[in-house]
């Protein structure tokens, strides 16, 4: 029952420090603008992604040695940066509409994550696991009452497009971004650490599907104004399970004070660094993280070799 527990909280933890804020907003944006095919190929490579670096690690093909390369450990940096950057322009996007303010949006936004930044100065990386699982239980079951909400109040459907010709060069550059993406992510290699059962990262996977399962059939309503503000709470909480995991990584930024520090200077500048690029950050930031996969999976394969080699010169020096 412990290991059960064990590997539910870990898990918990994974997938929602995973899933940031455009889990909810981009899946349903791909529903009414692609269609279901278009998410079905989005979301699996984002929910497979756990149980594929679960196995990289615990059968050790990928190496935490990588993490002491000086390159690959700024980059896993910069993700952290480019991560709480984004939580910030989603949290205020969608705060705007009901405050009808620009600078009030970004003082909330700024408040809510200057909170979630602060509070993980104490206990770290047991606090993120902690509050990851209040913003994961409260996240499903909200997204599951609008749902319920829909069907009970005969709400309109929205008029999915045909996926009959979907995009396959965006959807490959998604699979690449997505499966690279958990590798590159410093925070999941300090959950890996944790994952003594080996079967958290599994447990994230089925977690990480119910969410894309109720986020797709969410995305079939045309959502009324009351439940964009019921949608307020599991917008919080993927944003808020992103913010405090990846202030947590950028403890290791020198140490936990310079991380909070950097933190703090993104929180008070962000809206002048990001303006309108919010789309190009994504970008940059999907290429950082596919560059940083690549590095780490070189360096283990370069790991693995010297060890083979060296393992059969010490047979062939016995002999």
């Amino acid at each position: 029952m412990n290991n059960f527990r064990n590997n539910l909280n870990l898990g918990m933890s994974i997938a929602f420090s995973h899933g940031s804020a455009n889990a909810l907003i981009m899946g349903m944006l791909l529903m009414h603008d692609k269609g279901l095919l278009s998410f079905i190929f989005w979301a699996i490579p984002n929910t497979l992604c756990m149980s594929l670096f679960g196995f990289l690690y615990h059968k050790k093909w990928v190496r935490p040695e990588a993490l002491d390369n000086i390159f690959i450990k700024i980059g896993m940096i910069c993700m952290q940066c480019t991560m709480l950057l984004l939580q910030l322009k989603l949290l205020q996007s969608y705060f705007y509409p009901f405050v009808n303010d620009f600078a009030t949006s970004v003082v909330i936004a700024g408040t809510i994550t200057f909170i979630f930044v602060a509070w993980m100065l104490k206990h770290g990386l047991k606090m993120s696991i902690y509050t990851d699982n209040w913003q994961g239980w409260i996240t499903l079951g909200t997204i599951a009452l609008a749902i319920l909400y829909c069907l009970a109040t005969n709400v309109p459907t929205y008029d999915i497009p045909s996926s009959k010709n979907p995009d396959w060069l965006w959807l490959l550059w998604t699979t690449c971004v997505y499966t690279s993406a958990i590798i590159a992510d410093l925070q999941h290699w300090r959950r890996a650490e944790l994952d003594n059962n080996k079967y958290a990262f599994h447990y994230a996977t089925v977690i990480f599907g119910i969410l894309m399962a109720l986020v797709g059939a969410l995305g079939y309503f045309n959502i009324p104004y009351e439940i964009l503000l019921l949608c307020m709470i599991p917008v919080l909480g993927l944003a808020t399970s992103t913010i405090d995991s990846a202030a947590v990584a950028l403890h290791e930024c020198i140490n936990k004070w310079v991380g909070f520090g950097l933190a703090c200077v993104i929180i008070g500048s962000w809206w002048i660094l990001l303006d309108n690029k919010a789309l190009q950050i994504w970008n940059y930031h999907g290429t950082i993280r596919c560059i940083d996969a690549v590095m780490v999976c070189g360096f283990s394969a370069y790991w693995w070799f010297n060890y083979v080699k060296n393992k059969r010169h010490a047979l062939q020096n016995r002999l």
